[in-house]
């Protein structure tokens, strides 16, 4: 479900970096999106998806810097903040990192 644009309440400073992220919901292991990052600061990151299985306050298991096959991998908290309908169909996620 899209959430309204709303006023910026960021208090970091993001920084635009193009990260390919891995985005699996915590409770439902088939939930999962490959997207890549438009924006990143200290405690969040905003990514854009091809698809948008979740929802607002989901906790999320997320691999930064994602490669298919690296068997190496560090997985971080997170929980989605916001969902916005992007251009060509595309969703952009905001989320916020809880647990490195």
């Amino acid at each position: 479900m899209a959430t309204p644009p709303t006023q910026s309440t960021r208090s970091e400073r993001r920084l635009k970096i193009a990260q390919p992220v891995r985005i699996r919901a915590e409770d439902f292991a088939a939930t999962v999106q490959v997207g890549e990052t438009l924006n990143m600061a200290r405690n969040g990151l905003y990514v854009i998806c091809p698809e948008n299985p979740f929802h607002i306050g989901m906790h999320v298991h997320l691999i930064l810097g994602y490669r298919a096959g690296d068997p190496v991998q560090h997985e971080w908290v997170g929980e989605i903040l916001r969902i916005e309908r992007q251009e060509g169909g595309k969703w952009g996620i905001a989320l916020r990192i809880l647990l490195r």
